[in-house]
């Protein structure tokens, strides 16, 4: 039996409708990128390079809808405590905590911490500790969520953070456990809530599924479909928009080598999809910037996995294809639209990033990116076609 692989990415953020925000929109804001477990910016218009964090344990930068902040993971303390003391480690995800940095000042929040009696890498086994998923914005960018997997509990639960009275609730306090979970697991949140997937072993078809659980923002688990698991690499999944097969707002599942599938949330009905999909930036409107589509690449040969990435502009003109980026995991973070969306950024196979704007790529002079954030990504099917 062969074992798919279990690669889960989660995206950028949060899928509504096609207008955008009232307020007014930071088109200065820099690209941030996840350098060797720390997070930098690069600004366009001077060319600077800023490191703003220098903890070396963090993981991939969200940006906030609104654009004050910029949310991650990190791991704790304790965890890194124990990295150093060269502990014995759970075997699932270690203990991590939730920040809030300032992209353009670093000023720095922690809005999630471990318990004051938190013990990691005990030599007895006897830890106590929260691990926690990379943290999502709500449509409105008003609250964040994550989920957490509770030791030695082992219960896994979801959670939203309100920015404005800076308060936590539990939403939904015990999410289902897939096949060998031993940690948290991403949630993506849209207009029609949360999306959550876990993968098990179905022995009806000797062979992996995947369920989609779907939770309204007040913690109702209102539908749950299970599809076969894809054969290969789980490039990632995401809310969409648009008016296609009369689903105006839908889940995209984007499997290696696979047509992207459809997921109808409401009734549980899936199409496998031959159209592009089009990413733009939550900053502008569909009469501005320029579209971002992609295609899979499979090298079966060297079990590689990527996407193409193309660009069109918002009067439907080809602009032509602007480059790969590789990944096993989480393939969507590689990409990231800038505010005004004229430029989109994408980590290159070495680790590198391509800034391509106008035809034009330009390569920054970093290395070893794990991850980018630019502007919020909108999705969607509705989008002008033209010559």
């Amino acid at each position: 039996m062969m074992k798919r692989i279990l690669l889960i990415a989660i995206l950028l953020i949060m899928l509504v409708g096609m207008n955008r925000p009232a307020q007014a929109q930071p088109m200065n804001m820099p690209l941030v990128m996840l350098i060797n477990g720390d997070l930098w910016t690069w600004n366009p218009q001077t060319n600077a390079l800023v490191q703003l964090t220098t903890w070396g344990y963090n993981f991939k930068p969200v940006m906030s809808p609104k654009g004050d902040w910029v949310a991650y993971k990190s791991w704790a303390n304790v965890t890194v405590n124990a990295i150093n003391a060269n502990a014995p480690f759970n075997p699932g995800e270690p203990a991590g905590n939730i920040w809030l940095i300032n992209p353009l000042t670093a000023d720095a929040l922690r809005i999630a911490d471990q318990p004051a009696d938190a013990v990691y890498g005990s030599p007895t086994g006897n830890d106590k500790f929260i691990a926690r998923s990379n943290p999502v914005w709500s449509p409105d960018g008003s609250e964040m969520a994550w989920t957490e997997f509770l030791f030695p509990e082992y219960i896994n639960r979801l959670v939203i953070y309100n920015m404005a009275n800076k308060t936590t609730r539990v939403v939904v306090s015990e999410l289902p456990i897939g096949y060998e979970q031993q940690g948290p697991a991403d949630v993506v949140w849209g207009a029609l809530g949360f999306a959550y997937l876990v993968f098990n072993y179905s022995a009806d078809i000797d062979n992996f599924v995947e369920t989609y659980h779907f939770y309204d923002e007040n913690g109702r688990n209102y539908n749950t479909v299970t599809l076969p698991s894809g054969t290969s690499a789980q490039h990632g999944f995401f809310w969409f928009t648009g008016t296609s097969n009369s689903m105006d707002n839908g889940l995209a599942i984007v499997n290696s080598g696979e047509l992207t599938k459809l997921l109808n949330p409401r009734t549980s009905s899936t199409v496998d999809f031959m159209g592009l999909i089009v990413a733009y930036s939550a900053w502008q409107s569909l009469t501005q910037g320029n579209y971002v589509s992609f295609t899979q690449y499979v090298d079966d040969v060297n079990f590689e996995y990527g996407l193409t990435w193309a660009s069109q502009s918002s009067d439907g003109r080809y602009l032509g294809e602007i480059g790969i980026s590789f990944s096993h995991f989480d393939t969507f973070s590689k990409m990231a639209i800038a505010p005004d969306g004229m430029s989109v950024a994408y980590i290159a196979k070495d680790g590198s990033v391509l800034v391509w704007q106008y035809g034009t790529t330009v390569e920054l002079p970093v290395s070893n990116v794990e991850a980018l954030a630019w502007s919020p990504t909108l999705w969607t099917t509705n989008y002008p076609v033209g010559g």
